[in-house]
């Protein structure tokens, strides 16, 4: 039963019960009509909106009335250019009249009367007011932002060489509904070192979602920095928020080296202390080559329709040329599903084929400078999901872009995992590193840090949900925490996604995703890592003083 039959039973059974507003028809068979407004009869309209308003007829013997006359017409105040699509509807199968009314371009308020001629009902009105749009806009709580209690103001803590999504949500001030598909600006300060994702412009643009919501992907420098001020504003200009954000160092990795990073004692340099790590795991390397061709050349096509292909040796204005004349062609031959399909195969090629790890390691002497021990942590795992880089994903195709870059904080991270996933908190990513032993050898005219094998340790299959949930607040500009809520299943009842059958079998899939025997040595690493495969996972690793 729909929910006007339920309102059209209610109105037959109040006038059953002897409600006296209604003047019956002449005659023995009499019967009294009852016309009610469905929704609220209060309208608050913005120049230029579009509204459908309806109103019930009912018998008090029959119900809903079909195919009466009621009549819509503006009683009194200044509709102001005001005007409905019909004056006269007739009721349907329900006993509901639909007008659409079309605010007018200035402030208004008037009364909207609906009357039912050919029947005996008391007439009924909806209350309009037309005024300008105002909006507001708030910040959205994250496990990195903590909000004012006016939601006007938030303070960000972001950890060094990381992302960090400032989000925010955007309402109509005057009915409260969430305001879709309008632009926010995030703006920096001068004084930050920190960059937008999308680019290196000091701003950065996003579009309000289905919930209101926009958010933008800040990605921090190398260094301590802060707190300045993010200043984020709808297009309009006529609602604004701040963010305070402060850089910070997780586990000391901003701790200066020591003896400004110089300290020879007998001709040994001393390599004691934090250093800035960085794992990238080439994934897609361990598939078959075949799979590996497919994935270059979705990317090379998906650059080629996006006029981002480079093509190295020529000169810049050439380059655009091509790229805008190759881009038509097939925009003007390829079906437009195998245009998204080509976009949709590379997004997903690449999130899950590339991998990094990035944190810091603590070297330790041990019975000299060039015997030493050491300890590391992760801090974040990077992917890289292209829709981030809005289309600008030129160069290296064996590469991804930067700007494309999403991080999957740690336990590790040095920050609180708060968001919740109905009622529950999600589940943080725990890294176990072994400790390892270190030599430092001569290498021609320097020297080289030999690692003994280690051991790390992870659930991938956890990482990887995490990741999807990550990916869908992005796409849902924060609406949902986690594919259970947007896709939750109920006993009995069917649902778009079997999240619980996805989270089997990734956990398949990944064997359990717990990494075996890993190697790193002379800047390479091999190991079997994350997926049950009979090919060793390539990658290399460095380790940097930070600045």
């Amino acid at each position: 039963m729909s929910s006007r039959v339920i309102i059209a039973s209610l109105a037959s059974l109040l006038v059953a019960c002897g409600d006296e507003t209604a003047t019956p028809t002449a005659g023995a068979d009499a019967r009294r009509y009852t016309l009610a407004l469905i929704g609220d009869p209060a309208i608050t309209l913005h120049p230029g909106e579009v509204r459908a308003l309806q109103a019930l007829l009912a018998a008090s013997e029959d119900g809903p009335v079909v195919s009466a006359r009621i009549h819509f017409a503006f009683l009194d105040g200044n509709p102001a250019g005001a005007r409905i699509d019909a004056g006269d509807v007739v009721t349907d199968d329900e006993g509901v009249a639909t007008v659409r009314l079309t605010a007018g371009s200035t402030p208004a308020a008037f009364h909207l009367t609906v009357t039912a001629p050919e029947r005996a009902a008391a007439p009924v009105a909806f209350a309009v007011d037309v005024v300008p749009l105002r909006r507001t806009l708030r910040v959205v709580p994250t496990p990195a932002t903590s909000v004012s209690a006016d939601g006007a103001h938030g303070s960000t803590l972001a950890g060094v060489a990381g992302t960090v999504s400032l989000k925010v949500r955007e309402l109509d001030a005057d009915t409260g509904a969430p305001i879709e598909g309008d632009t926010i600006t995030f703006t920096l300060p001068a004084i930050a070192n920190a960059h937008w994702s999308a680019g290196v412009s000091r701003t950065a643009t996003a579009k309000t979602g289905a919930g209101g919501k926009a958010q933008a992907f800040l990605v921090t420098s190398q260094a301590a920095e802060g707190p300045w001020r993010v200043v984020a504003e709808s297009a309009a200009g006529d609602a604004q928020v701040t963010f305070d954000v402060t850089i910070r160092c997780a586990f000391g990795i901003c701790d200066p080296p020591p003896c400004g990073g110089a300290c020879p004692i007998e001709d040994v340099p001393d390599v004691t202390g934090l250093w800035l790590t960085r794992h990238d795991f080439r994934i897609h390397d361990v598939l078959p080559f075949s799979a590996q061709e497919i994935f270059k050349a979705l990317r090379l096509m998906d650059q080629t329709l996006l006029g981002q292909l480079t093509i190295p040796g020529i000169p810049g204005w050439l380059q655009a040329i091509v790229n805008a004349f190759v881009a038509r062609l097939l925009q003007q031959y390829l079906p437009g599903w195998m245009q998204q399909l080509i976009h949709l195969c590379d997004d997903f090629a690449t999130i899950l084929g590339n991998l990094r790890s990035e944190g810091a390691m603590r070297l330790t002497r041990t019975t000299d400078l060039a015997h030493l021990s050491g300890t590391e942590v992760w801090t974040s795992l990077v992917f890289y999901w292209l829709p981030l880089c809005d289309g600008e994903i030129a160069g290296d195709p064996d590469k991804p872009p930067e700007c494309a870059r999403i991080d999957v904080l740690t336990h590790d991270s040095g920050f609180d995992e708060t968001a919740q996933c109905r009622g529950e908190v999600l589940p943080s990513v725990s890294v176990e590193l072994s400790p390892f032993n270190a030599t430092l050898v001569k290498d021609g005219a320097g020297y080289g840090l030999q690692i003994n094998q280690r051991r790390a340790r992870l659930t991938m299959g956890k990482v990887l949900l995490i990741l999807y949930d990550q990916l869908l607040g992005v796409v849902t500009g924060g609406e949902f925490q986690c594919i259970e809520e947007a896709t939750e299943c109920a006993p009995g009842m069917g649902c778009i996604v079997d999240c619980d059958g996805l989270a089997r079998d990734v956990e398949s899939a990944t064997d359990g995703g717990v990494a075996d025997e890993a190697r790193l040595e002379d800047g390479k690493w091999t190991g079997d890592f994350f997926f049950p495969l009979d090919r060793k996972l390539p990658g290399t690793w460095e380790a940097t003083r930070p600045e």
